[in-house]
């Protein structure tokens, strides 16, 4: 993984703070032209990390939202969840439906577990886990 400028990381869990983090950061980034959801390994330390909203060190092993914008800068929400009716997807389809991603890529986050996607490509790069 190349070296980012910036990447802002949420691990609490909750989608609310992962929503009020997305909000309160995104002045920081680009435009998130890339989204992707469901377990990454996680090696290293976020470049920004407020008391009460994030741990500047994370697990092995995270699970949510992974945004990355048109700098190669990334913000990761824990909170946010794909797959399945409850409300880490209902963050998830709010963000990407504010960042103006199309209605294909948002029947992809509701309908598979996990999912990476691109705005510039109608298809996802990748899908798994479908939801029964």
């Amino acid at each position: 993984m190349a070296d980012r400028s910036l990447r802002v990381l949420d691990t609490y869990g909750r989608t609310q703070l992962s929503l009020d983090l997305w909000k309160l950061t995104r002045c920081m980034f680009g435009e998130f032209i890339e989204a992707k959801c469901g377990r990454y390994k996680f090696q290293g330390e976020s470049s920004f990390a407020p008391d009460l909203w994030m741990s500047p060190v994370v697990a092995e092993v995270f699970t949510g939202l992974i945004l990355v914008d048109d700098r190669d800068q990334e913000l990761w929400l824990s909170g946010c969840l794909s797959g399945y009716g409850g409300l880490g997807h209902e963050g998830t389809r709010q963000i990407l439906e504010a960042e103006g991603f199309s209605t294909g890529h948002l029947d992809v986050a509701h309908n598979y577990g996990q999912f990476h996607i691109r705005k510039d490509l109608d298809e996802p790069l990748h899908v798994a886990e479908r939801r029964q």
